[in-house]
């Protein structure tokens, strides 16, 4: 209000209210005393939002801004919030969950029973393939799916064990490749984690690539066993899908040796 009408009130009948405007209006503005009230005065020139001024009791239009008023603004932005959040963590359970399920790379471990983990970004089961019917029975005791793989292929040695295999030296065979681009890193992480396998039960590790793994698909074999005929053509096929994987590493040492002893006798010729 302004001072000149201020000064003509007389004191005693003077009820002034010191207020923060917060919003202008065309009809009214919207101002909070300093007692904590909410207000509709009449418009005033020449203020803005954040002026504080002191205004009298003739100023204000009967229907007060009280908290009850406000509440249905302040309910409704609420719900624009939550409903924001709520899709802002709908999406990302729903970005999770597809990452959780895409397989990303796949291990093979054979062990006679030839079995398949395909793992998702984060290195979890999200599925156990069987290629034979040892396999399938040893698959049918264990809960393998959103595990670690760390974690399955120990759980699968030691059925295997329970079952009745043997597991020792030159007797298991792991693979593997990757089904997306852009695997190296997890790739060489899993080759790293094999290595304990290795040196415990001196076990083969082969490493393979997309086109390995789309061929293994066509062909019924797993990765490993693949793997193996690609780099040994002159094992036959049919013996590389039913042999014993210590029988196999037998068979190539024996190729080996034989193609070493033709190439001395050949060297000895010259």
């Amino acid at each position: 209000m302004d001072s000149e009408r201020l000064s003509q009130m007389q004191p005693e009948n003077t009820q002034l209210y010191r207020c923060m405007i917060l919003e202008c209006h065309a009809q009214y503005l919207h101002v909070l005393t300093d007692r904590g009230d909410h207000l509709r005065i009449r418009t005033l020139p020449n203020h803005k939002v954040g002026d504080t001024i002191c205004i009298l009791e003739e100023d204000i239009i009967k229907d007060r801004v009280n908290s009850v008023s406000r509440k249905p603004i302040i309910l409704k932005n609420g719900i624009r919030i939550l409903s924001a959040l709520a899709a802002i963590f709908l999406i990302m359970v729903l970005v999770n969950f597809s990452m959780s399920t895409i397989a990303y790379a796949v291990i093979s471990l054979d062990i006679n029973p030839s079995i398949e983990l395909k793992l998702n970004k984060s290195g979890e089961v999200i599925r156990a393939n069987s290629f034979n019917p040892e396999s399938a029975l040893l698959l049918s005791k264990l809960s393998l799916k959103g595990q670690a793989y760390e974690k399955a292929i120990d759980d699968i040695l030691n059925q295997a064990l329970l079952l009745g295999y043997t597991i020792d030296q030159h007797s298991v065979l792991f693979a593997v490749a990757p089904v997306k681009t852009r695997t190296d890193d997890m790739i060489n992480a899993i080759e790293k984690n094999l290595s304990v396998y290795t040196e415990r039960l001196n076990a083969e590790v082969r490493i393979g690539d997309q086109l390995s793994y789309q061929n293994e698909k066509n062909r019924d074999i797993s990765l490993g066993r693949n793997l193996i005929s690609n780099e040994h053509p002159d094992i036959d096929e049919d013996d590389l899908k039913h042999m014993k994987i210590g029988d196999i590493f037998k068979t190539i040492e024996k190729n080996d040796a034989l193609e070493h002893e033709n190439d001395d006798a050949e060297d000895a010729d010259d």
